[in-house]
């Protein structure tokens, strides 16, 4: 199976294309930059996935941080859309699920490679306690 075929590679992807998809709409609609600004960070998560899923070590490590921030500015972003009513309240419903599902990914596999009793690299600290 390629990297490409993986789990968090397609929903990357398929969120990506879809927040590109939403800048193609009428030139005349409101805040088109934050629109354009949607879709670049959907694509800017995409490559950071692509990356890290290319990348041995710490680059992977690197990338995985970045992807992870892409995921909170995209959340910023959404929410800003939909105030905005530049994004149905349904379809925001849909892209902010799918962003929290990925965020679960990217932290789960940044987890798995940071090892045994480590934590992954520019994580913040539990506030839990014993954690």
């Amino acid at each position: 199976m390629s990297w490409r075929d993986a789990p968090l590679y397609v929903r990357c992807h398929d969120l990506a294309l879809d927040l590109a998809r939403r800048v193609d709409g009428d030139p005349s609609a409101p805040c088109p930059e934050l629109r354009r600004t949607l879709a670049r960070e959907g694509y800017a998560l995409l490559r950071a996935v692509s990356l890290a899923l290319s990348f041995p070590g710490q680059r992977r490590r690197e990338q995985q941080l970045a992807a992870d921030g892409h995921v909170a500015a995209l959340k910023v972003q959404l929410r800003l859309a939909r105030e905005l009513e530049l994004i149905s309240p349904g379809g925001a419903r849909r892209l902010g699920e799918e962003l929290v599902e990925i965020g679960r990914m990217i932290g789960g596999w940044r987890r798995r490679h940071a090892g045994p009793g480590r934590r992954p690299s520019g994580g913040e600290p539990s506030s839990a306690p014993g954690g």
